[in-house]
């Protein structure tokens, strides 16, 4: 809190009427009305001016990636922002900033990541003992039609 108070403290301070300073564009009322048990305001909003970025800074178009690409055979189970969710909620207790549809929603992510890698496992043992019928046909039945062709490419015999 202290450190908060001196960077406020030590931060500069512009006056509004300064030659320099930007006035913020802002939203007129219009209207307000009270509809359906509610209130509803609309506002009209300012002209928004985009500034090109100065020469050297790079531009804001994306450039497509040069020549094919190919996306993974096999993409996580998990995206980014569900194992973030996991982490976060799955063992999260009643302190924590979680919501309990959050909670609910990270452990069932959390026994679909769990039940993907026992499949896995259960396919590389497969392999392992030389069973890779065995392991096709078990990545097949659970639906994995990407982990099926990489389990028949890994098995496949190279040609000689």
């Amino acid at each position: 809190m202290l450190a908060l108070t001196m960077l406020l403290a030590l931060a500069p301070i512009q006056d509004p009427g300064a030659p320099g300073a930007v006035e913020p564009a802002r939203a007129t009322l219009e209207s307000c009305q009270f509809e359906t048990d509610r209130w509803v305001c609309r506002y009209q909003m300012p002209a928004i001016a985009i500034v090109p970025s100065a020469a050297g800074t790079g531009s804001s178009e994306a450039t497509p990636p040069q020549g094919p690409t190919e996306p993974p055979l096999e993409a996580e189970v998990l995206s980014a922002e569900e194992q973030d969710l996991v982490l976060r909620c799955a063992e999260a207790s009643w302190l924590s900033l979680c919501t309990p549809a959050q909670r609910r929603t990270a452990r069932a992510l959390r026994a679909e990541a769990e039940a993907d890698s026992a499949l896995r496992q259960s396919i590389g043992a497969r392999i392992g003992a030389g069973d890779c019928a065995g392991a096709e046909r078990a990545a097949l039945e659970a639906g994995r039609l990407a982990l099926a062709a990489q389990v028949r490419d890994y098995c496949r015999p190279e040609a000689q």
